[in-house]
């Protein structure tokens, strides 16, 4: 069982729900947007999505059953069809937007924002325009970051997972754990030559692009591209100057979008997000 310190110890136990997030700017944006309810949520920063999952996959297990995670859903698959399903054990959320920073590219709200932060009164359409403009200069960035995630995937997909239990007596043991037990080893030559080849590589590229080009002309790059990248040329548009850190401008940004959100309209996610967790602990 993990070590939990006396200071952890109050984090976990002072509110009713506790949520890791990956980074600063999802908890100050999560807190502001959930008004007044957020005062039910301990919104704690874990730094990465792999730490969110290990962490609250060791508090669940050392009996915080009040304890949840919240990651970008980045090049996975979003599981927020069963959010609401009494039936799934939810543990880690996974949105449909891409990046948290997907929710901000509210152009009436960025354009709404107090003059603090549109020093300039930057109009919707103007703020509009230049995120398009960076997302189009995108296609090929995120499909070669696809492809990746493609043969990343294939690579480590149903990989043997260290035995939990000691049990391995022998090397018959051992060779039946790494080989007999998993798809892992007998399907890696195929997937190996795959990835080798050239063809392979230019085709998943320009289905990739494709794609990407596909989401640019519908509209659903908002929700399908890499937010945080575009959200912050936004950014750089609105400020036209550094007045502190990246994450301190992004993280102002953000409350000042939640700001208009709160006042005119919250993306109905994030209030099922919330919804969900209340409703699974009952508060």
């Amino acid at each position: 069982m993990p070590i939990v310190t006396t200071h952890l110890e109050k984090l976990l136990t002072d509110r009713p729900v506790v949520l890791w997030v990956e980074d600063m700017l999802t908890k100050e944006y999560l807190q502001r947007v959930w008004q007044p309810e957020d005062q039910l949520f301990q919104i704690l920063i874990a730094g990465s999505t792999e730490n969110v999952i290990a962490v609250v996959h060791d508090l669940q297990k050392s009996g915080y059953g009040h304890v949840f995670g919240f990651t970008d859903r980045d090049f996975r698959e979003s599981n927020r069809s069963r959010w609401n399903s009494p039936t799934q054990d939810m543990r880690i959320y996974r949105p449909d937007h891409f990046e948290i920073e997907n929710y901000l590219l509210d152009w009436k709200a960025l354009a709404g924002c107090h003059e603090n932060i549109n020093r300039h009164s930057k109009a919707r359409t103007m703020i509009e325009e230049r995120a398009t403009q960076y997302a189009d200069g995108m296609l090929w960035w995120m499909a070669c970051r696809q492809a990746l995630s493609d043969i990343h995937k294939r690579l480590v997909e149903h990989f043997p997972t260290h035995p939990k239990v000691c049990d391995i007596k022998s090397i018959q043991n051992a060779e039946n754990h790494i080989i007999t037990n998993h798809n892992w080893w007998n399907d890696f030559p195929a997937n190996s030559a795959d990835i080798q080849s050239l063809n392979y590589l230019r085709n998943n590229l320009q289905t990739a692009y494709n794609g990407n080009q596909g989401d640019l002309n519908n509209g659903s790059w908002k929700v399908n591209f890499s937010g945080k990248e575009i959200f912050r040329s936004v950014r750089g548009f609105l400020f036209n100057e550094s007045y502190a850190s990246a994450e301190v401008m992004d993280t102002d940004l953000a409350k000042s979008v939640a700001d208009w959100q709160i006042n005119n309209k919250v993306p109905p996610e994030l209030i099922e997000l919330r919804d969900s967790i209340r409703t699974r602990l009952n508060v």
